[in-house]
């Protein structure tokens, strides 16, 4: 019997209600000019549509998207938007990127009340070079320094044998023959 009184509490704090919820993903990205981001919306409870705003340097509605209805979005943004999902599991993706879209990104739904995301930084840099063309500039540097190290061995080396008498590797002044001016 004293169970029952329980019995409430423990099924109020175990069923989810019906929590106003906006998850973002993700909290930042960067991209070379040209490139393109993601961003994905996701929210919990009653939605009428999901909103992605510029907050900062300049704020904008970028974009709106409501399932069933034609999507608005910002003429600075144009055609550079494109949407995939549902509103409350939505991916909007932004490009060809332009150093202006540097900033934060915000998504907000409109539920009861207007409930926003923790917010995506973007961050457009100047140039287009991939990670790959990176480790690519980087092995070939490494190449070329060992190429050019075993080459200052081997001139070295060859130059401690000649010295030695060519019988194999010798230090200078060192002779096997304990010839000192050899």
């Amino acid at each position: 019997m004293a169970r029952l009184p329980l019995l409430p509490l423990l099924l109020a704090l175990a069923l989810p209600g019906d929590p106003q919820e906006v998850q973002q993903s993700p909290p930042y990205a960067l991209a070379p000019e040209g490139g393109s981001i993601s961003i994905t919306c996701r929210t919990r409870g009653p939605l009428s549509g999901v909103y992605l705003l510029r907050s900062q340097p300049r704020p904008s509605n970028v974009a709106y998207f409501e399932t069933g209805k034609a999507p608005t979005v910002d003429a600075e943004f144009g055609a550079r938007v494109a949407f995939s999902g549902l509103q409350d599991n939505l991916t909007i993706t932004l490009g060809p990127l332009r150093p202006a879209d540097t900033g934060a990104y915000v998504c907000r739904a409109i539920m009861k009340d207007s409930v926003s995301g923790p917010g995506t930084l973007v961050v457009v840099t100047d140039e287009l070079v991939s990670p790959k063309a990176r480790c690519s500039g980087l092995l070939a540097a490494m190449a070329v320094g060992s190429f050019l190290a075993g080459l200052g061995l081997g001139v070295a080396s060859v130059q401690v044998s000649v010295r030695g008498g060519g019988t194999g590797v010798h230090l200078p002044g060192h002779s096997p023959t304990g010839c000192q001016g050899c």
